[in-house]
């Protein structure tokens, strides 16, 4: 990521200095730049690049342009990445309204703007309108994709997370196998977004008390990731100064067998903070994910330590099921 960074910075200063900081070029690179900053935490600084971005593109192109939708679905995002989830809401409600009315409802820009409402809506409690999102998405996604295209399996997998979130963990149960098995015949066992479906599945049998099941799940993910990426990568190790996620998809699930104090304080998605030290204390949120790695917020506690192979660490738990 550090790379990512620098070589995004040389090209974002060059052209800014050569073609000047509004040309069209520029204007791509700094939302480029902007992207590897959401993805190092630095949500701050990757919401300000946005917003300048979606400023100038309003002024330039105006509002309806379809560059200037994409800024603003970017700002929409790094928005719900900082908690900040009604405006975050406004924003991506605001792309999605114009982009059916000068693209159509079944364009695929337009479905990634129902999939990006849906998950935000998720975020606020508004679960049944989530649903209903999330589900004209995967429709319309199959009508015109085909069942196994890999966006339609995402809107599924969305869809699965929002039953889990309403109760209906049976529902979310079949529909997250069929993702699984999907993912797996597409992409092979080890890929992320097998993984995630993995990791999912592991939640909602957990849920439906099958903690077995639920471990057997769990360690296939992790042994999965310590094997392909191995201990030092960012994904399964940790390192000062970017998150340690030791389950693709900023999650792992910890089973009673796994440590026996989370038989009184079951818990799934861990995720942790940018710039904690290994020793420090990680942030964890129940429930399970989107395929944007978002998880359920609800009061923490602490529990621990944890140790999965040679890694032993102390984790902050959100037990409990809602906001």
């Amino acid at each position: 990521m550090t790379e990512a960074e620098t070589e995004n910075r040389a090209v974002l200063e060059a052209q800014a200095r050569i073609l000047g900081p509004d040309h069209p070029d520029t204007l791509i690179s700094r939302p480029n730049l902007a992207n590897v900053l959401r993805d190092r935490g630095r949500w701050a600084e990757a919401e300000a690049m946005n917003r300048a971005v979606l400023e100038t593109r309003t002024n330039l192109l105006g509002p309806d342009h379809p560059d200037t939708l994409t800024s603003r679905h970017n700002f929409a995002t790094v928005l719900r990445d900082l908690g900040r989830w009604a405006e975050a809401e406004a924003e991506h409600r605001t792309v999605l309204e114009s982009r059916i009315r000068l693209l159509g409802a079944n364009h695929p820009a337009t479905l990634a703007s129902h999939s990006s409402h849906a998950k935000v809506l998720r975020d606020l409690g508004r679960l049944a309108e989530a649903e209903a999102e999330h589900r004209a998405e995967m429709e319309a996604g199959v009508r015109l994709f085909g069942v196994d295209h890999p966006d339609v399996l995402g809107s599924r997998s969305d869809l699965a997370v929002v039953l889990h979130d309403l109760g209906r963990w049976t529902e979310a149960e079949v529909e997250h196998r069929a993702v699984l098995a999907a993912r797996m015949g597409l992409f092979g066992a080890e890929a992320p977004d097998t993984l995630i479906s993995r990791c999912n599945l592991a939640v909602v049998l957990r849920d439906l008390g099958r903690l077995e099941e639920a471990e057997t799940e769990n360690r296939a993910v992790v042994e999965a990731q310590m094997r392909v990426l191995g201990t030092d990568h960012p994904h399964t190790s940790p390192s000062f100064g970017r998150p340690w996620r030791l389950s693709y998809g900023y999650s792992v699930l910890i089973t009673p067998t796994l440590w026996p104090a989370a038989a009184t304080s079951p818990f799934s998605c861990v995720t942790w903070a940018p710039g904690k030290k290994p020793t420090s204390s990680l942030t964890q949120r129940d429930g399970n994910r989107d395929d944007d790695g978002h998880c359920r917020r609800a009061t923490p506690k602490s529990i621990g330590p944890i140790r999965v192979g040679a890694v032993q660490f102390t984790v902050s738990t959100r037990g409990g099921a809602a906001r």
